[in-house]
């Protein structure tokens, strides 16, 4: 994974919805990180809660640490795996 700033040689190349991102953000970084937690929770099994934390200042800059995000990466993650059997996983993150 790499930050919009080394993605792009010129800011005027990188698409128009990123062009205000921080420069330090990563694209779908913490979606990717859910994704996988969920994955080796679900393959090693007996895991039935995905743990994380977020620095409360990082909701200013990047949309993948707000609450709300939080909550519905939760809800993706119930509905979207077996880990917890029927109901799927739970998800539990705050901001630090």
């Amino acid at each position: 994974m790499r930050e919009v700033d080394e993605l792009w040689d010129d800011d005027n190349e990188r698409p128009s919805h990123l062009r205000s991102a921080h420069p330090s953000t990563i694209p779908a970084r913490n979606a990717i990180i859910y994704a996988i937690a969920a994955y080796y929770a679900e393959i090693l099994g007996g895991i039935d809660t995905i743990v994380a934390g977020h620095n409360a200042d990082d909701t200013k800059y990047f949309p993948d640490t707000s609450r709300e995000f939080r909550r519905l990466i939760s809800r993706a993650l119930t509905i979207g795996t077996y880990i917890a059997g029927p109901g799927g996983a739970q998800s539990h993150s705050t901001a630090l």
